[in-house]
């Protein structure tokens, strides 16, 4: 198994300093609980070194198909990402790991997601966690206002 050059990573201010806690939707660094925590070091860790990632990988501006979605013109231009990070990955095997961040439509899914933007320069910003992961939430649907574009 090779694996690529590790990545500079960092929480954006909002996420590392804010005060969202909505257990059903968006929780700031600060509010997580343990195992939200640990599944958010465990990201970190693991890109920064390097090292391949168990869960579901995708631009946040595609379906599943890789159509780009309606209004979601700003993940798009910021360059938007999420991962399923767990920690209620489930039972299910295994099935495809995510290697330097690229797509990986086959990695475990969870409820949990984090939301982070590739840097023009390699690096990665962790721009928020969300708790329950509604799929395909728009970041510019001016009837649901989306926090990560507050």
């Amino acid at each position: 198994m090779s694996e690529k050059p590790s990545r500079n990573v960092r929480l954006g201010e909002a996420f590392e300093t804010g005060e969202l806690n909505d257990p059903n939707g968006f929780i700031d660094f600060p509010n997580l609980d343990k195992q939200q925590t640990l599944a958010v070091i465990k990201f970190f860790e693991h890109v920064s070194a390097g090292y391949p990632l168990p869960g579901k990988n995708k631009p946040s501006w595609q379906d599943n198909n890789g159509n780009t979605l309606p209004n979601t013109q700003s993940y798009e231009q910021g360059n938007f990402w999420h991962y399923h990070c767990g920690p209620s990955y489930g039972q299910q095997a295994v099935k495809s790991m995510t290697f330097d961040l690229n797509i990986n439509l086959n990695g475990q899914t969870s409820a949990e997601v984090l939301f982070y933007v590739k840097e023009n320069d390699g690096s990665i910003t962790i721009e928020g966690f969300c708790a329950n992961h509604v799929p395909f939430p728009a970041s510019d649907d001016p009837d649901k206002p989306n926090p990560l574009f507050q």
